[in-house]
């Protein structure tokens, strides 16, 4: 039917993670949820451990807003990911207003979808099908 490319693409889009580790194993680190933030000492604990854990990344990605800058961690983060000049690794910037356009974008599609498949199965618009 119709509506079976966007269910497809919902089930791929919301498994991706675990689809894709059965190939290769894939290990995220996000600095915000895996270094404590309710306690100092841990905290510091995670920022220091922070450049170990960068110097094995082969690609940071960057979820940029305009206060990416404006926070030490974040320029600290950065400059640690591209200290050494021998080794060009790549960085990748994903504005976070991009995240929302295309949640809009993905809803948009299912619900025109939605509705034009109630169209044609209502018998209002007449398909193609032969």
């Amino acid at each position: 039917t119709v509506c079976l490319p966007y269910i497809v693409f919902m089930i791929v889009l919301g498994s991706w993670q675990r689809l894709r580790s059965l190939c290769s194993p894939l290990v995220v680190f996000l600095d915000r949820l895996c270094i404590a933030q309710h306690d100092p000492k841990l905290k510091e604990q995670g920022i220091m451990g922070l450049a170990a854990f960068l110097d094995i990344s082969k690609e940071l990605t960057i979820l940029w807003s305009p206060r990416y800058f404006t926070r030490l961690w974040c320029s600290y983060e950065l400059a640690t990911y591209l200290r050494y000049q021998d080794r060009v690794r790549p960085v990748s910037l994903m504005p976070t207003s991009m995240a929302i356009l295309i949640f809009l974008m993905g809803v948009v599609g299912a619900v025109e979808a939605v509705f034009y498949a109630l169209l044609i199965n209502g018998g209002i618009v007449e398909s193609d099908r032969s």
